[in-house]
């Protein structure tokens, strides 16, 4: 609950014959007695509402103020899509959205989602080659960078520089971009049946001189053993992680191989020593060796708190700070 959120545009992949459930909306809530709610894209105000306690409300988004179709938005300065939303009061607010048979939400973390230095985490897409004439296709690794302030550089590195960003074939070990106040940008691996993913923008660094706010996920991608789907988070900056997390699990079977959800783990500094459930030992589970190398805890490492109900969890503690993404 914070008096400002901000979401960075997100670039859709979805072929158009699952365009036509398209719906995106912002989701608002307050436990004030009344709180204004401004929304701006850009530098154009786009909308206003007026909650409350007990009655939130809800802002259809169009859809072109923070989900693209249009190939030519990826890896280019975006000057009117991302979203800014400002309140007289402090307030919540979640992006709902959905194309057919997918559907995906974005919670903001408010004031405590910007910073300076993020690493990326998302699931790993599938890789196969697209019907011929499907450009682009669905699997995606992708993040996406809003900027807070005016006169923003952005940097992103650590990926592997044999990778081909969609619209930018170049191979240099980082890319620097430049923002203005309320521009965004949208980094993108796209699956378009020749690209050679290996692990994709997973563990890769975003860094920047002035505080954004960062989106990152898979558009899309997979977690069980088969299937697809939207994911897609607002990432928290490596100052506001910490050292010890205690995980739940869904509503997935846990206790044979099928693989439902995940717990991925992202090192930030090197040398990131990694204990699970009621390891209390000198020995960890296992160490992560440089910043931004990763690993995926799969829910059958979960212990049971109460396997009749189907309660599961997964305590992690950690000897550095790691970011911590659960799927």
């Amino acid at each position: 609950m914070d008096v400002e959120h901000w979401f960075a545009p997100m670039g859709s992949n979805y072929p158009s014959a699952q365009t036509s459930q398209n719906f995106q909306a912002i989701y608002l809530s307050t436990n004030e007695t009344s709180c204004e709610v401004k929304i701006y894209s850009g530098s154009q105000e786009i909308g206003a509402l007026t909650i409350s306690k007990g009655q939130p409300g809800v802002f259809p988004i169009p859809r072109e103020y923070i989900i693209t179709e249009n190939n030519n938005d990826r890896m280019a300065t975006l000057q009117n899509k991302g979203l800014h939303l400002m309140g007289s009061k402090k307030f919540f607010a979640n992006l709902r959205f959905a194309v057919l048979n997918h559907a995906e939400i974005v919670t903001s973390k408010g004031l405590a989602a910007l910073g300076k230095i993020f690493y990326l985490g998302m699931p790993k897409v599938i890789r196969g080659i697209q019907p011929a004439g499907s450009r682009p296709a669905i699997s995606s690794y992708t993040a996406s960078v809003i900027a807070t302030e005016n006169a923003t550089t952005i940097t992103l590195s650590g990926y592997d520089v044999s990778l081909n960003f969609t619209n930018d074939l170049s191979t240099t070990s980082e890319k620097k971009i430049f923002l203005n106040k309320g521009e965004s940008y949208i980094f993108e691996i796209n699956n378009d049946g020749s690209n050679e993913f290996k692990n994709g923008l997973i563990g890769t660094k975003i860094e920047s001189d002035k505080p954004i706010s960062v989106s990152n996920g898979s558009f899309s991608g997979r977690i069980g053993n088969s299937g697809i789907d939207i994911f897609m988070d607002q990432s928290i900056p490596v100052e506001k992680t910490g050292k010890e997390f205690i995980v739940m699990n869904g509503n997935g079977r846990i206790e044979d191989s099928t693989v439902m959800e995940k717990a991925l783990i992202i090192a930030t500094v090197d040398s990131t020593k990694v204990f699970l459930n009621n390891n209390t030992s000198l020995v960890p589970d296992f160490t992560l060796a440089k910043a931004g190398d990763f690993h995926f805890v799969e829910s059958i490492d979960y212990f049971p708190a109460d396997t009749t109900n189907n309660i599961f969890g997964l305590h992690i503690r950690t000897s550095e700070t790691p970011m911590f993404i659960k799927f």
